[in-house]
C-alpha cells in the first residue's frame, strides 16, 4: 500500500476552510467548447478559485476567447505560450505560474458539474495528507449527450474512499482531480516524453515516492469523448505510451535505470512470440474498446458496435465489467 506520509514537506494538517484552489486549463485550438469549459468553472459556487488558462499558441480564436473573459471576472488568468509545445509543456508553464497549495486539472473540451471544486476541497480537508484527490466523470459527446460514467480502477477500496496500490500502474481520472502543487514538483512533474499517458506516468511516481493519492465515487466533470481529442487520435499510440509507463515503473522499482524509448521497443519486440501476441491482444483489447466509445459518441453506431465486438472477442470479462462500471455504477 501507498503510505499515508507524503515525502517533502509536513502533512497540511490544517487546510482552510475556504482555502484558494488554482484551476489549471491548458488550451489548444479549443474554441469549439471553449465557452462552456470556462464558464463552468466561473459558475461553481467555490469562488475562492483562480482559473488559469495557458494558451499553448492557438492558430483558433482560442486566445481572443480567453481575453474576452478575462475581461469579465477578474479571476480569469491568461497565460499565452509564444510557441506549441503540447499539453505538458503548458501544464507545466501553469504551475510554474501558480502560487496556491492545490491545483484542480481541467480540460478546455470538459465541462464542470456543479459543486466539483466544493466536493473537491471538502475531499482535501477531510484528507489532508494527500497529494492528490480523484472522483469520477460523466462522459459525453461532441453534442454533450451523455454516454456513460467513468469507472473507479487500480485501486483498492477500504471504508468509503480508495487508496491506489503502487504494485501497478495507477490509472485516475485526470479532469476534476486536485492536486498538491509542491508534490507534483518535487517529483519532476508531468513528463512530456509519455504524451497521453503522462498522467499515468505522474500518479504512478507520485504513490512509489510515498504520497498518498485518493479517488472517490462523486461524479465531477462531463468528460468529452470525441474523434478530434488527444487520446482519439491515435489509440495505439497511446497503449504503447502506457506499456513504457509500465517499463520505466518495473525499472525504478527494480533499481535501474529507466529505458528511453528506443530501448523500450528493442526489449518490446524482442520478447517471445506468445508474449508479443498476449500484449498485443491486451492492447488491441483497450484500443478496440475506446474506439468503440470514441465512434458511438460521435454517432457512428454499426462501426462502434463491431469494434465493441472485436474487444469483447480479445477479453470478454474485460468489456463486461467496465460496461458495467460505466453504465451501472
Amino acid at each position: 500500500m501507498v503510505a499515508c506520509t507524503p515525502v517533502g514537506e509536513p502533512i497540511a494538517s490544517r487546510v482552510e476552510e475556504r482555502e484558494p484552489v488554482t484551476v489549471l486549463m491548458p488550451c489548444y485550438n479549443s474554441q469549439a467548447f471553449l465557452d462552456r469549459a470556462v464558464a463552468s468553472v466561473l459558475e461553481q459556487s467555490y469562488r475562492e478559485l483562480i482559473l488559469l488558462a495557458v494558451d499553448d499558441s492557438s492558430t483558433d480564436d482560442t486566445l481572443d476567447l480567453l481575453h474576452g473573459w478575462a475581461r469579465t471576472d477578474s479571476r480569469m488568468r491568461v497565460l499565452a505560450l509564444p510557441r506549441n509545445g503540447g499539453p505538458v509543456s503548458a501544464m507545466m508553464a501553469g504551475y510554474a505560474a501558480i502560487d496556491t497549495r492545490w491545483v484542480l486539472q481541467m480540460d478546455a473540451d470538459d465541462e464542470m458539474l456543479p459543486g466539483c471544486v466544493e466536493t473537491q476541497m471538502r475531499h482535501v480537508r477531510q484528507n489532508p495528507e494527500a497529494a492528490v484527490v480523484s472522483g469520477r466523470a460523466i462522459y459525453i459527446n461532441s453534442r454533450g449527450e451523455e454516454l456513460g460514467k467513468s469507472a473507479v480502477t487500480t485501486l483498492v477500496h477500504e471504508g468509503g474512499i480508495t487508496r491506489a496500490r503502487d504494485d501497478d500502474v495507477i490509472g485516475l481520472l485526470h479532469p476534476g482531480s486536485v492536486l498538491r502543487r509542491s508534490a507534483v514538483l518535487e517529483v519532476g512533474g508531468y513528463r512530456p516524453m509519455f504524451e497521453v499517458a503522462h498522467d499515468v506516468d505522474l500518479w504512478t511516481r507520485l504513490a512509489e515516492t510515498g504520497h498518498l493519492l485518493l479517488t472517490h465515487y462523486d461524479l465531477l466533470v462531463r468528460y468529452r469523448i470525441h474523434s478530434g481529442s488527444i487520446t482519439g487520435t491515435d489509440e495505439w499510440r497511446s497503449a504503447l505510451a502506457l506499456e513504457w509507463v509500465r517499463s520505466c515503473a518495473r525499472a525504478r522499482r527494480a533499481g535501474i535505470e529507466e529505458p528511453d524509448l528506443q530501448r523500450f521497443l528493442a526489449e518490446w519486440n524482442g520478447r517471445s512470440f506468445l508474449a508479443r501476441l498476449e500484449a498485443r491482444c491486451g492492447g488491441w483489447r483497450w484500443v478496440a474498446y475506446r474506439r468503440a466509445g470514441l465512434l458511438w459518441g460521435d454517432g457512428h453506431r454499426l462501426r462502434a458496435m463491431g469494434w465493441l465486438a472485436f474487444a469483447f472477442l480479445l477479453g470478454p470479462g474485460y468489456v463486461l465489467r467496465r460496461l458495467w462500471a460505466q453504465q451501472v455504477r
